[in-house]
């Protein structure tokens, strides 16, 4: 089929998942080393880098406990032991589903994103574990959790996996530049409305609540600037609050942060009156 589209010299880089297959093409039109190999090492370097170099698994590093893996039945099942291989104490994985069940029958992340329920292999006795479960060609990844058996599972998908990840992105450009460092992430909504409003919602009001403390604290040349400052401030989470009132998002952990900030900026204000 490749030849027949044009390919002189087709490649059989074997079975590997669909971001291997996209990571080796880019590698080898840049005239890199595209291997399975190069691959591993490429992720398990950023891993640690990420992780500023803690890969004891310990205190300060990541937590000792494995990282449960649903593997879908499919082909991530066997490049996860080998990227685990490679992570030496970083991280612990303990793959279920590895492939000697049906691809993607009551497992997977579609599942798990769609019904929120605990794939095959996993029950009420893995709360209190952080349970990533991947699809078949594994370029989908989801975490499910729950804080303890009674409680239904809950889900961090990818919007909110690319909150965390800039949160703690944005926390090492901070620290490398000096906390001059601005950190902006693109979500697509579109495909679960609500919940990806709640997403932007916590991302664009978490931003506001942030705004408080900065204008509060903001170095400003007299008594009145500062007053202004933080009258600003004030102004800003009031629209900010208001609109999550209306949307009746009050329930988000971003409320409750904007409530936290609005106390402390007016007891500021107060004590300059």
């Amino acid at each position: 089929g490749a030849i027949a589209a044009g390919c002189a010299e087709p490649t059989d880089v074997g079975v590997v998942t669909t971001p291997q297959l996209h990571w080796v093409v880019r590698e080898h039109n840049a005239g890199r080393e595209a291997t399975e190999e190069a691959y591993y090492a490429a992720l398990a370097g950023a891993f640690s880098r990420s992780l500023g170099g803690r890969g004891d698994g310990g205190a300060g590093g990541v937590a000792a406990q494995a990282l449960l893996v649903d593997a879908a039945n499919g082909v991530g099942a066997q490049a996860l032991v080998r990227l685990a291989e490679r992570l030496g104490g970083a991280l612990t994985l303990e793959v279920r589903n590895a492939g000697s069940g049906v691809l993607n029958l009551r497992c997977g992340a579609d599942l798990v994103q769609k019904e929120r329920v605990w794939p095959e292999n996993f029950s009420a006795a893995d709360a209190g574990r952080v349970v990533a479960s991947v699809d078949g060609d594994a370029d989908r990844l989801v975490f499910l959790y729950a804080a303890s058996p009674s409680d239904a599972p809950a889900l961090l998908d990818g919007d909110k996996i690319a909150a965390l990840s800039a949160r703690h992105l944005g926390g090492l450009l901070r620290a490398a530049l000096g906390g001059s460092a601005r950190l902006s992430v693109v979500v697509a909504a579109s495909r679960d409305e609500r919940h990806g409003e709640q997403t932007l919602s916590t991302l664009r009001f978490g931003e506001q609540a942030s705004m408080v403390t900065n204008s509060v604290v903001a170095g400003v040349g007299s008594a009145a600037e500062a007053q202004a400052e933080v009258e600003r401030a004030l102004a800003t989470v009031k629209r900010a609050m208001h609109k999550l009132e209306v949307a009746n998002r009050t329930h988000l952990p971003a409320y409750r942060a904007l409530q936290q900030r609005h106390a402390a900026a007016a007891a500021r204000l107060s004590s300059r009156a």
